[in-house]
């Protein structure tokens, strides 16, 4: 059986399937399935993507209109019996994929990878799509769910990390799903996804182009959201903190604020004073920590030269050098040059 891949909305929501058709840029819409009072509100994936379910178009519109007419794709030929065919797929996508139980276990996926809620995706087509690389393996193969958990949680951290689909995804989705055509076990659909994550997480790509990467102050960077969820996976704690940054996320806990926030290291007070002013430089990825939002408050805008000294004492030598080692800070980071603080501390992300 070839793949689905075009999934567009049908009625109250539903997808669409056949074969060889690329993707559509249209965005995605920000989505979750619904509890039953309305909300969008799956564990720990709470409704900072709210919206109704919806899919829209993964194909381009025109194929989808020609595969259910019923034309084959590559002679051009129009045949009743096909189209009836392709009805038939239709109907059998729309249930897998409003199948709530598929859904909650897709987020499971996305919880062992550390993506612990809408906060810490910004790419609505990279979670779309690689949903689509779920239900593949769960219905054509089926992969072992334990397995099939670890295998996507590796493959939407790679999407997410290197934006494989966040921007229009032709090109990528139809490579990635050719590929596909040729897995026809659960040890053949396990391995590929596991080589075209190596082929795209090369020593190059951790050395040069994740660094390269970090060189920005956007607060939604794929690469830092990608980084927040390493160190949920990792067991990390929060800075100068006995509390892990798992249960810092945990969005099953309801707050005014988040329990976690994110302190710049080198203050903008403090660059202000030698120059630094740009929020390109002061906002720097690599100028960010997760801390307790107390904490934050606490550590207001003072030197880390002043500050570092005071926080350390809060835990033991064998403590905090393995924070400091998930949080990628080098050894008296705070006594640092800030532009040789982030270039270090960029290459240690990486």
């Amino acid at each position: 059986m070839q793949h689905s891949v075009n999934c567009r909305l049908w009625g109250r929501g539903a997808v669409g399937a056949d074969v060889a058709v690329s993707g559509s840029s249209r965005p995605a819409s920000r989505v979750w399935p619904a509890t039953q009072r309305g909300e969008f509100a799956p564990p720990k994936l709470k409704s900072s993507l709210g919206g109704r379910l919806r899919l829209s178009s993964f194909a381009k519109p025109q194929y989808v209109y020609s595969i259910l007419r019923g034309q084959d794709l590559e002679t051009g030929e129009f045949s009743r019996k096909r189209r009836e065919s392709q009805f038939d797929v239709l109907k059998e996508a729309q249930a897998r994929i409003l199948d709530l139980t598929s859904w909650y276990a897709y987020f499971d996926c996305l919880r062992v990878g550390g993506f612990l809620g809408g906060r810490l995706i910004a790419s609505n087509n990279n979670l779309l799509f690689a949903c689509a690389f779920y239900l593949i393996g769960r219905n054509e193969h089926p992969v072992p769910p334990k397995q099939l958990r670890r295998v996507i949680a590796r493959w939407f951290s790679m999407c997410s990390l290197t934006g494989r689909y966040a921007g229009p995804p032709e090109s990528n989705l139809e490579f990635d799903l050719a590929r596909l055509r040729h897995a026809h076990t659960v040890k053949e659909f396990v391995e590929l996804l596991d080589a075209l994550c190596d082929a795209a997480l090369t020593n190059d790509f951790w050395a040069i182009n994740l660094p390269t990467d970090l060189a920005t102050s956007s607060p939604r960077s794929l690469s830092l959201l990608t980084c927040y969820a390493a160190l949920a996976v990792a067991g990390a704690k929060a800075l100068f903190s006995d509390q892990e940054i798992e249960a810092l996320l945990d969005l099953s806990v309801h707050s005014i604020r988040s329990a976690a926030d994110r302190h710049h290291l080198f203050p903008k007070a403090i660059l202000k004073t030698v120059g630094i002013t740009s929020i390109r430089d002061t906002n720097q990825i690599a100028n960010y920590a997760l801390v307790e939002w107390g904490d934050n408050g606490e550590l207001g805008a003072g030197s880390p030269e002043d500050y570092v000294p005071l926080m350390a004492e809060r835990l033991r030598p064998s403590e905090l050098a393995p924070q400091y080692q998930l949080h990628a800070l080098p050894d008296a980071w705070e006594s640092m040059q800030y532009k040789q603080f982030l270039a270090e501390r960029r290459e240690r992300i990486g």
